[in-house]
């Protein structure tokens, strides 16, 4: 299996999520004569709180299962056969887009009840004279959207995140040089540096133990 087909498989899972989330939303559709009778919400506001979000994800989901080949060629259209172990920066691109789109699915879920939530406080008879209630509501919702960017943000721009975080792994893979092993002293396993030993002395000794080492270790010092 390439990163394609993984891929792939990852867009009809996010496209059935938002599916289901699309449910949720139309259930609370369903409920809009109650907020209309029981708080005295303009039902076009409550509609349109509820409505935006659910077309999105109707229609967004039903494309990632539809159009799930082309998604998976659009975050790695570099590769379309090779392996994924040879294939990093397209597994990470993949990674990226599959986090974004799930960010932006949840959240749009969140968005259409958040919003219905603070027009209904703001008509409730009493919720709506707590400053305090109706602004954590505010931030809950400030905090939802923030996520619903950083997920639309990282799934536009999955590959060229991907990537940049693999160069990144890369250079710090070259960075990391690997010490030399040191040969050790057959007496006592004190390593020993055949370098620092002067090439005019016949026996080396260990500088612990002063065993004589072997003679090979220094043919190449």
């Amino acid at each position: 299996m390439n990163s394609n087909q993984l891929g792939s498989v990852a867009f009809v899972f996010l496209g059935v999520v938002a599916l289901i989330f699309s449910v949720g939303i139309l259930q609370a559709l369903i409920a809009i004569p109650f907020y209309t009778e029981e708080f005295g919400v303009n039902p076009a506001l409550i509609v349109v709180a509820y409505v935006f979000p659910f077309l999105l994800l109707l229609v967004s989901g039903t494309l990632m299962i539809l159009k799930r080949h082309r998604l998976a060629q659009w975050v790695n259209p570099e590769s379309e056969s090779a392996p994924m172990p040879e294939q990093p920066a397209g597994l990470s691109a993949l990674l990226f887009a599959v986090v974004g789109i799930y960010l932006v699915v949840s959240t749009l879920s969140d968005l259409g009840s958040l919003t219905g939530q603070l027009i209904t406080l703001r008509a409730w008879p009493g919720i709506g004279d707590q400053p305090s209630v109706f602004w954590s509501n505010v931030g809950h919702y400030l905090g939802t959207l923030a996520e619903f960017v950083i997920g639309g943000y990282l799934f536009l721009n999955a590959r060229g995140i991907g990537r940049w975080w693999n160069s990144r792994k890369e250079l710090q893979e070259r960075e990391t040089v690997a010490e030399p092993t040191l040969p050790q002293c057959p007496q006592c396993n004190t390593p020993f540096d055949p370098t620092e030993y002067q090439s005019t002395i016949s026996e080396k000794r260990c500088s612990i133990c002063r065993a004589v080492l072997p003679a090979s270790e220094f043919s190449n010092a």
